[in-house]
C-alpha cells in the first residue's frame, strides 16, 4: 500500500472563493483573453481550461462565468488531434491548465497548429523545459 501525504486542506469560505473568481474575470477582460467569436451559432467568447478537477478549476469556471465567457473544457482523455480540432473549432486565445498539460499544449503550436492560440495560463510548477518549448 503507498500512502501519500498532502497535508492539512486550506478551507476557503464562498467570500473567498468569489474574490478569486472576480478578480480573475477582471483579468480576463481586462487583457482581451477572451475576444468575441462570431459563429453561425451566434457570438461568444471562449476559454479553455485543461486539468484535472481542483480548486483552480473551479475559480477559472466561476471567473468564466462572471466574464460571460463559454468553458471549453478539455479532459486527460483526449489526444492531440481532438485538442486540435477542438481548440480551432472555437479560436480560443487564451487555456488556463494545470503545469503538466504545457508541453501537449506547446508542442500543438510549435507543430503550426492551434494558431488562435495566444495565451497560456497556468496553476502550479511546470518544467522548465516545458516552458521553454512554449516560449
Amino acid at each position: 500500500m503507498i500512502i501519500i501525504e498532502f497535508g492539512a486542506y486550506e478551507w476557503k469560505n464562498y467570500g473567498q472563493v468569489h474574490q478569486d473568481s472576480t478578480s480573475f474575470s477582471n483579468y480576463l477582460i481586462k487583457h482581451e483573453l477572451c475576444p468575441m467569436t462570431k459563429t453561425e451559432d451566434g457570438s461568444y467568447r471562449f476559454m479553455s481550461i485543461y486539468a484535472k478537477n481542483r480548486e483552480e478549476w473551479v475559480i477559472a469556471d466561476f471567473a468564466c462565468i462572471l466574464a460571460g465567457v463559454t468553458n471549453v473544457t478539455l479532459y486527460d482523455t483526449l489526444g492531440k488531434d481532438s485538442i486540435e480540432y477542438i481548440l480551432d473549432q472555437t479560436y480560443i486565445k487564451t487555456v488556463v491548465l494545470s503545469g503538466d498539460k504545457i508541453k501537449n499544449i506547446a508542442e500543438l503550436k510549435k507543430e503550426g497548429k492551434i494558431k488562435a492560440l495566444t495565451h497560456i495560463i497556468y496553476f502550479d510548477a511546470a518544467k522548465q523545459a516545458d516552458l521553454e518549448l512554449a516560449e
